[in-house]
């Protein structure tokens, strides 16, 4: 299991925006769209044709930084999954 993320052959997940459309039957159990219902991250849904999309914080997008520098460490590399959201 990863040190950050439940998926067992990754170390870290990295998702740069909020919101998406499905394009494939592979999108069916998307983790990002479930996790956006449950929590409802704003006044309305960010999945879908036309539905708004949000960009994350800095500090999310300085988490790689810090996981690369972590790996430097440890003389080993990471393997980070970076969702690709459309």
């Amino acid at each position: 299991m990863g040190k950050t993320t439940g998926i067992e052959w990754t170390d870290h997940t990295f998702n740069p925006w909020i919101g998406c459309t499905k394009v494939s039957p592979g999108c069916a159990n998307c983790y990002a769209k479930t996790r956006d219902d449950r929590h409802m991250l704003g006044p309305v849904g960010h999945w879908g044709p036309g539905a708004p999309r949000h960009v994350t914080s800095a500090s999310n997008w300085r988490e790689p930084l810090a996981w690369a520098k972590f790996w430097r460490k440890e003389g080993k590399r990471g393997k980070e999954f970076p969702a690709v959201n459309r």
